[in-house]
């Protein structure tokens, strides 16, 4: 791993409980969304120069299957049940590499996200010992970084350590608890990367932004069903 390559972890929840607020949508279909989500978040993740490695943490064997056949790497959820617990072990695989230098969590539902988004956040991320993206609606979190070759920072294996270790505090008003916990708002405007998608009226909105292939495919066939 280079010094300035970026480990991008990217938790992803079991599909059978993923975007349950998606509203007129039967659960066949909300559970393609929920992958397609996840596949377009990982393949712009994959295609950014600046990415060392892509992490998935997930329990789900079809999100496994679908996004270690792009090229993710696949963490197991074993610190038990939510989106923190998941980060938690992710932070864990990373701190055993002993490589880790550079750390990017990124949300998984982020259809409309672009490489050229992503290289950029993580640009401007970059000698942030702990920085933070909220999300389009400015409440929650989308983007969770921490440098360990920023001033002030360690090496990494301190990763171990709170000094370089990233605060995962997803869940309502994310951004003001991560703001909180010693995270520093990243500069930039990235509509892509900030559109997470939760309800209809937000996928809606990435599509007006530009959906990933995989969400393009499934929105056409839900709509030719």
């Amino acid at each position: 791993m280079s010094e300035s390559s970026w480990d991008v972890l990217i938790p992803v929840k079991r599909l059978a409980a993923a975007k349950s607020r998606l509203g007129d949508v039967d659960d066949a279909h909300r559970r393609r969304l929920a992958l397609s989500f996840a596949t377009d978040a990982v393949t712009a993740a994959l295609a950014v120069t600046a990415v060392g490695r892509v992490l998935v943490v997930t329990e789900d064997p079809i999100v496994a299957a679908q996004l270690s056949v792009r090229g993710a790497e696949i963490v197991g959820e074993t610190r038990g049940h939510g989106l923190n617990a998941a980060i938690e072990a992710g932070l864990d695989a990373l701190a055993a590499t002993g490589d880790a230098q550079r750390i990017a969590i990124m949300t998984g539902d982020l259809p409309a996200v672009s490489p050229d988004e992503i290289a950029a956040a993580l640009a401007a991320a970059a000698g942030l010992r702990l920085g933070v993206l909220a999300d389009a609606e400015g409440t929650g979190t989308v983007l969770l970084t921490t440098d360990a070759t920023a001033e002030g920072g360690a090496t990494a294996a301190a990763l171990t350590t709170s000094a370089v270790r990233p605060v995962p505090r997803f869940g309502p008003d994310s951004y003001a608890r991560h703001r909180a916990a010693g995270h520093v708002p990243i500069p930039g405007d990235y509509p892509g990367l900030r559109r997470d998608v939760d309800t209809q009226a937000d996928l809606r909105e990435a599509r007006r932004l530009g959906l990933g292939a995989a969400t393009c495919a499934t929105t056409r066939e839900l709509v030719d069903s």
